[in-house]
């Protein structure tokens, strides 16, 4: 049997079934029937997240990976843009602290004490702009 992303069910250790074609929860039966129409004993376990465990995160992650519509299981618009604007914060303060540095002068000549500390601090710069930006895209396609 092939796997086809459009037309799939995964099932919940809690009994729920997410249907990809709906893109929403199903009823067990539906998969069921689909189950077996596909020579299928069970209903295919929900993907696991970055933990090993099969929750929703996990089903979310995998449907994000496959680019298969997340349907409710898209994070509320409010929460999107409170986790963008905690990392507009995040970003101020590393600025900030990568730029101290700098703002230190003994006579006309900055000081940089450790430029790994500062490495670092601007790689978590980039990291939290890569994930404002995927936050962004988010809202845009679910609009």
């Amino acid at each position: 049997m092939d796997f086809v992303k459009e037309a799939w069910f995964w099932q919940l250790p809690d009994g729920r079934v997410w249907s990809t074609a709906a893109a929403a929860w199903v009823t067990a039966e539906t998969a069921n029937a689909w189950a077996r129409g596909q020579g299928l004993t069970e209903i295919p376990p929900s993907p696991v997240d970055e933990a090993g465990e099969r929750t929703e995160k996990g089903l979310y992650d995998a449907l994000v990976f496959y680019g298969l519509p997340v349907g409710e299981l898209a994070p509320p618009e409010h929460t999107v843009q409170a986790r963008m604007a905690a990392i507009d914060a995040q970003i101020t303060v590393l600025e900030l602290q990568a730029l101290r540095p700098l703002l230190a002068m003994d006579a006309g000549i900055a000081e940089i004490a450790d430029m790994q500390k500062k490495q670092e601090i601007m790689n978590a710069i980039i990291d939290l702009r890569c994930e404002r930006q995927q936050l962004e895209t988010l809202l845009e396609t679910a609009e």
